[in-house]
């Protein structure tokens, strides 16, 4: 696959996670940054194909939001999901 094929199907589950979280309410913005450490975790293994970037999504992505969300019934409004220096993804929760 292409590093262009990887970046559509991210797109693809960033639309379909973001429908989602729609549904409670809520909207998703993942900025580039995010998007590209997602990529670049997920290329190092190319015989592994999208498995390892549906993973990758999953993981750095889906679950910490999940976990971040769990137990704060009140939340509505934008989720930002950005790149802090240290290259791990972080989350900003506004109304």
């Amino acid at each position: 696959l292409t590093r262009q094929a990887f970046y559509d199907i991210l797109d693809y589950h960033i639309e379909i996670f973001t429908q989602s979280l729609g549904l409670l309410e809520l909207d998703l913005t993942v900025e580039q940054e995010v998007k590209d450490v997602i990529i670049n975790q997920s290329l190092h293994r190319p015989e592994v194909g999208a498995r390892l970037l549906e993973h990758k999504f999953r993981s750095l992505l889906k679950i910490p939001l999940g976990h971040r969300l769990a137990g704060r019934k009140d939340v509505k409004g934008t989720i930002r999901a950005s790149v802090a220096g240290d290259n791990k993804i972080k989350f900003f929760i506004g109304k």
